[in-house]
This record gives C-alpha cells, sequence and structure tokens, in this order.
C-alpha cells in the first residue's frame, strides 16, 4: 500500500500545479477578496464569469485552505492512518 501512496504523491506533485481552486480549477490569485468571501474573477469556458465564492470563515481567512494540492495532499495522508 506505502508504494502506491507515494506513487500516487509522486502524481500530485508532478501533475497538478500550485494554487489552483478545489472548488472551480481557476487559478487562486484570480478569486478578488470581497468581504466574507473570496470571489473568483475568471471567465468559464463559456465565456461567463464563472460563480465560485470561497468562503473565508470556513478558511480562517487563508485563501490556499482551498487549494487543490494541499487538499489532495491532506486526504491522502488521512486515509494512510
Amino acid at each position: 500500500m506505502s508504494d502506491l501512496v507515494n506513487e500516487v504523491l509522486g502524481k500530485v506533485d508532478k501533475e497538478i500545479p500550485e494554487g489552483i481552486c478545489t472548488v472551480c480549477g481557476h487559478k487562486l490569485t484570480t478569486h478578488i477578496d470581497e468581504g466574507g468571501v473570496w470571489r473568483c474573477h475568471s471567465l468559464g469556458q463559456d465565456f461567463y464569469q464563472c460563480e465560485c465564492a470561497l468562503r473565508k470563515d470556513r478558511a480562517e481567512g487563508n485563501i490556499f485552505y482551498y487549494d487543490l494540492k494541499k487538499r489532495i495532499k491532506e486526504q491522502i495522508e488521512e486515509g494512510k492512518s
């Protein structure tokens, strides 16, 4: 099992860039602080503005709570125990 976990972690490191939103897949840097949320200001594939709004209270004021790579690694580590 440990070899498989290490293989998956290696792929996550290689294939998923830093700073990608867990919710919408856009870069976290395109999420603008609007008080209680960070709202995504990227355009979707249909050229409409993304509807993603990340709750600040859930993330304790740290937008990187929503970082996809970080969240995947946390889930893998949780599954190991």
